[in-house]
């Protein structure tokens, strides 16, 4: 199984820590100011916890155009089953 799928032009694959800027960068043109301090907590968890947090990029060629970042829980809400959480999410205004 490969870690990355092709969708038209677009590659979805997961995070890295190079990604940290791109995402930052992308998230403040969507929010209107950088959150770096937060992506930079919840990327540190994603690759030490895998486990508990879904991470995906969607780049065109080599530039990273959209991530998502999604943290899954277990016994959240009262329920007993695992759930997603979207943590974050963003697409480039020039790729939206």
């Amino acid at each position: 199984m490969s870690n990355s799928t092709k969708k038209g032009d677009v590659t979805i694959r997961p995070l890295t820590a190079d990604d940290l800027e791109r995402v930052v960068s992308i998230d403040a043109s969507n929010a209107g100011q950088p959150r770096r301090g937060f992506f930079e907590r919840r990327l540190r968890g994603a690759l030490s916890h895998p486990q508990g947090i879904i991470y995906v990029g969607a780049a065109t060629g080599k530039e990273l155009v959209g991530f998502a970042l999604v943290r899954l829980l277990a016994g959240e809400f009262g329920r007993d089953d695992m759930i997603a959480v979207i943590a974050a999410i963003g697409i480039a205004p020039d790729a939206q």
